[in-house]
């Protein structure tokens, strides 16, 4: 019985541990840039793709994505 209570405990330490790191500032600024680092490249790389062929009204795959990671930019910044 005392084993079984033991790795509750454990697996419960490891979890809240795990927990404590994601929701840490560094760790949620670290993951801004990451996201600031894609939204770089992916804009790099819709100008040499696309180079200004996309219209007004179209939208091209990449611009969907940096739209998406936006969003979860600022969800990080709303956690801060």
């Amino acid at each position: 019985m005392e084993l079984i209570i033991t790795i509750i405990s454990a697996v419960a330490a490891v979890v809240a541990a795990v927990y404590a790191v994601r929701n840490d500032k560094a760790h949620i600024r670290k993951c801004i840039r990451q996201k600031q680092e894609k939204i770089n490249k992916l804009e790099t790389q819709k100008f040499i793709r696309y180079h200004d062929k996309f219209g007004a009204g179209s939208v091209s795959p990449e611009q969907d994505k940096i739209d998406k990671l936006n969003q979860e930019i600022k969800d990080l910044e709303d956690r801060l």
